[in-house]
């Protein structure tokens, strides 16, 4: 049984003539990561372009392309979820996907790897732009990548019509784009705790910190880093940074405050095209910007 995960059937063109479909919401793409991951990145396309302007089609530039201010923010947020975007190093799988049709990204690093790919592209029409780039179909329903491929991550992809679902294991493409994957409620709830249209959580084995989050907005210029803790209540005035782990200068923060049982850090963020600035990315960082005393 295909489970919420799926997209509608409903559909219509771009305005040039090219058929579209309706792709998976970017809530199920959250709601539907494998179980075991303890951290996860995620992006809303289209909410990103909303808040930068940018038309509904606007894909990010790419190389030696600059666009402008907005196309070039879009890119460094695309670039953070999907780690070799714009570079274009994996190759046979980027060149296939039209990223304007793109509506929604999230990706867990496993082992397996997973890229979860929201998309009004017809599944019809990106498979044929697959095989053009030497994917081959295994005899199942799931694509393996050239067998010349220098990269070898990402080597299944799997798709339907508004969702495709690249991963290191077959059987994990497969469970995924069924919805018979569940991402971990306590993951989940840091995903959903963190809001905006780009966010990223993790999960901490620590005494007094269960997990650690940021989401952010585009349009604001600013979000929210939120630390799961084990008090409860959360006691906002025992959280502390780190020692020697300062944020990047485009970064202020403010003054912590207890929300959703967690303790939350509003910060502005200075925009900045650099992945590896971008809050979703200093969430996934493996050492944490926040300590807490319990």
């Amino acid at each position: 049984m295909v489970l919420a995960l799926a997209a509608g059937a409903c559909g219509g063109d771009d305005g040039g003539g090219r058929r579209q479909v309706e792709p998976a919401r970017f809530g199920d793409l959250l709601a539907h990561l494998p179980g075991a991951e303890r951290k996860a990145i995620a992006l809303d396309v289209s909410g990103a372009r909303r808040e930068l302007g940018l038309p509904a089609g606007a894909a990010p530039p790419v190389p030696p392309a600059h666009g402008n201010d907005g196309q070039r923010r879009l890119r460094g947020l695309v670039a953070a979820t999907v780690l070799n975007y714009p570079i274009k190093d994996n190759g046979p799988l980027d060149y296939a996907v039209d990223y304007g049709q793109v509506t929604a990204l999230a990706r867990v690093d496993g082992p397996p790897e997973v890229l979860l790919i929201a998309t009004r592209e017809p599944w019809g029409d990106l498979r044929t732009a697959l095989g053009r780039e030497g994917w081959h179909d295994r005899g199942d329903g799931v694509l393996e990548r050239p067998l010349d491929s220098r990269v070898r991550a990402l080597r299944w992809v799997a798709g339907r019509d508004g969702l495709v679902v690249a991963a290191g294991d077959a059987r994990v493409a497969r469970d995924v784009l069924a919805g018979r994957a569940r991402t971990a409620p306590a993951l989940r709830g840091l995903l959903d705790a963190a809001g905006g249209p780009a966010r990223a959580a993790r999960l901490v084995d620590s005494r007094c910190v269960r997990g650690f989050a940021a989401g952010y907005s585009p349009a604001a210029a600013s979000g929210r880093f939120v630390v799961a803790v084990a008090d409860v209540p959360p006691l906002p005035y025992r959280l502390h940074a780190v020692r020697g782990r300062a944020l990047p200068v485009p970064y202020a923060t403010q003054t912590p405050r207890a929300a959703g049982g967690r303790v939350e850090v509003p910060f502005t963020f200075e925009a900045s095209t650099d992945p590896s600035e971008q809050p979703a990315t200093l969430a996934l960082a493996s050492l944490p910007y926040f300590a807490y005393r319990c």
